[in-house]
């Protein structure tokens, strides 16, 4: 049951009221949904959602271009206050000071002197 609420997660990710479908999905209720993941993850399906949503938006502000709103978008959130305060407390920076150090930190891995010490 968890490992295929796991893979329905992640798939469904940025869908509204994904934890309800979820439950209707698997064919148990919500409380049974929420008893049984929490025995095997030690998260609730909601917190482990969070956390999934948050490392793909993590992810996707270290490797694309895309707008901070659009990356909400992309894995679920509607409101950019409520993101950028939940993203902050789970990483301790605001999505746009995550990317501007991801990015100062490629950045510095790139330039000549770097690349000279490096092995391939």
């Amino acid at each position: 049951l968890v490992a295929d609420a796991q893979t329905w997660l992640q798939i469904h990710m940025k869908e509204p009221g994904a934890l309800e479908k979820l439950a209707d999905h698997l064919g148990v209720s919500s409380r049974t949904l929420i008893r049984r993941f929490k025995q095997v993850m030690s998260v609730t399906p909601n917190r482990y959602l969070q956390n999934l949503r948050i490392d793909t938006a993590k992810r996707l502000l270290e490797t694309s271009g895309g707008s901070i709103e659009s990356i909400m978008l992309q894995v679920g959130y509607n409101d950019l206050s409520s993101f950028s305060r939940l993203f902050q407390k789970k990483t301790g920076l605001t999505p746009r000071a995550y990317r501007a150090r991801f990015q100062s930190a490629s950045e510095s891995n790139t330039e000549p002197s770097n690349l000279a010490s490096q092995r391939f």
